[in-house]
């Protein structure tokens, strides 16, 4: 087990490091059933080869190949042969799915003993069953002592799932598992969470997967080896107006580029998403969502041109989002900065249309972060 990983602390969908089992507690695991896209193939840096005397045996390789697999001809076709270059995409926030870290348990012939965080294991052999158990807490020593017949060896795995952006016309994830916990494991895991903190989201951003072999710097060894990782098609200032407008919860559509993002910077709040939720002429009954869930979309068209004063909150109405916003912590003075960063020059000029999802980003605590930020 690397350093790096053991001095690593937990959270969600990363692995406990060994050694400081049973520090942490009721932490979340990879929950069975999940709707999520499937999985249509595997990208490898590795295959087994025959030799000259008929023995198989795995080697190593510079360029990614797509396995277990209807659409290898369509990968072909879009990659060429030896591709050390993929642009793929994150169609979820879900790191427990999308970049899921864990140590994985296997016996001395490769088979799935368990897997998990180090104390919760998602999957968990058992002997007198004959079958995998879900969701079991049990310290990663005992487990192994469990397991001492069957010879166990623990791995640091990193499973990663993603869209290939250039090939087109097919809907589904594609998976590579890399077992590089000094090298790939730490550069794609590092990579992922550090969008995340500084975006808010991995979601539509494009990002190289990139394969590269090294030699091993270690004296007296002559070991050449593939090292894989993952670099994000966005500069640290367009992260930081991602962040905006993640955490305003405001929603781009479609691939995320420097230029999308340098135009929805200088657009009106109006133009930078088209609205999906129906509005409601009482605020009271406005749905709570999570921040992650809510879209602060403005209608389409130019609302100077098609809205009336029927289209406008009443005066009572203005009223009762003002005592909303003090429910919330957010003064009134703050809330004339917050309109204005919404996009809304007034309590007067604010649409209907508009006014659900307002309501559930007051209730978020989101908009009263923004809010103190806005007015310091």
């Amino acid at each position: 087990m690397s350093t790096e990983i053991a001095k690593r602390e937990y959270t969600p969908g990363r692995i406990v490091p060994i050694g400081n089992v049973g520090v942490i507690k009721n932490m979340p695991v990879v929950k069975e059933g999940k709707f999520h896209l499937p999985v249509i193939g595997n990208i490898k840096i590795g295959k087994k080869v025959v030799n000259k005397n008929g023995n198989e045996y795995p080697t190593s390789l510079d360029y990614f190949i797509a396995t277990n697999t209807r659409y290898g001809y369509q990968f072909k076709e879009t990659y060429g042969e030896k591709p050390d270059k993929l642009e793929i995409l994150f169609p979820v926030d879900d790191r427990q799915e999308y970049c899921y870290e864990s140590y994985q348990i296997r016996d001395y012939q490769g088979k799935l003993l368990a897997e998990g965080n180090g104390i919760e294991w998602a999957r968990q052999y058992n002997y007198e069953r004959d079958a995998y158990l879900y969701e079991e807490i049990t310290p990663i020593d005992k487990l192994l002592k469990y397991y001492d017949k069957s010879k166990p060896v623990v791995s640091a795995v990193l499973t990663l799932k993603f869209i290939l952006l250039k090939l087109s016309g097919v809907a589904g994830c594609w998976k590579f598992v890399t077992k590089g916990g000094a090298s790939s494991i730490p550069n794609i895991r590092d990579t992922y969470d550090y969008i995340m903190k500084y975006a808010s989201t991995t979601v539509n951003i494009p990002f190289d997967m990139i394969v590269k072999k090294v030699t091993s710097q270690k004296p007296g060894s002559k070991s050449v080896y593939p090292v894989v990782s993952i670099v994000a098609n966005l500069s640290k200032e367009s992260l930081d107006v991602l962040s905006e407008f993640v955490e305003s919860g405001r929603t781009i559509r479609g691939v995320i580029t420097e230029e999308k993002l340098l135009e929805l910077s200088s657009s009106s709040p109006k133009q930078l998403v088209s609205s999906t939720i129906n509005s409601s002429d009482n605020i009271e009954t406005a749905e709570v969502v999570e921040i992650d869930e809510v879209e602060l979309a403005t209608p389409e068209g130019d609302a100077e041109s098609t809205t009336t004063d029927a289209d406008f909150l009443d005066e009572h109405l203005q009223q009762h989002l003002i005592e909303l916003a003090e429910k919330a912590g957010i003064k009134e003075e703050w809330l004339g900065e917050l309109l204005a960063f919404y996009g809304i020059n007034s309590l007067q000029e604010f649409p209907r249309a508009r006014v659900d999802n307002f309501v559930a980003y007051l209730k978020s605590g989101k908009a009263l972060e923004k809010a103190k930020e806005l007015f310091n």
